[in-house]
């Protein structure tokens, strides 16, 4: 069985590589189920408003399958996830 604490470690691993700042973010994992919310911001070169969309979809996606996940919930400041799909709010 996968612990809460490991699957935090590997959300700030997939996290990391999309290049999102963590300092900002709150990452928590109740009963396999994880939490990320806080202000989206990317370190270096922040990508076009357009590619954000999919980097958050890539990201859940990702997450989703870290080992030991049953569920994943985002929530970042200023987006919302409408019909499948990230938009800005």
């Amino acid at each position: 069985m996968v612990e809460d604490w490991e699957i935090n470690v590997r959300v700030r691993e997939v996290l990391v590589k999309r290049f999102v700042n963590i300092k900002h973010i709150l990452i928590s994992t109740n009963n396999a189920t994880v939490l990320v919310k806080g202000t989206l911001g990317f370190l270096g070169t922040a990508p076009d408003k357009e590619q954000i969309p999919q980097i958050l979809i890539r990201i859940e996606k990702d997450i989703r399958e870290i080992k030991g996940v049953r569920d994943a919930r985002l929530s970042f400041d200023g987006w919302i996830k409408v019909e499948g799909t990230w938009k800005k709010a």
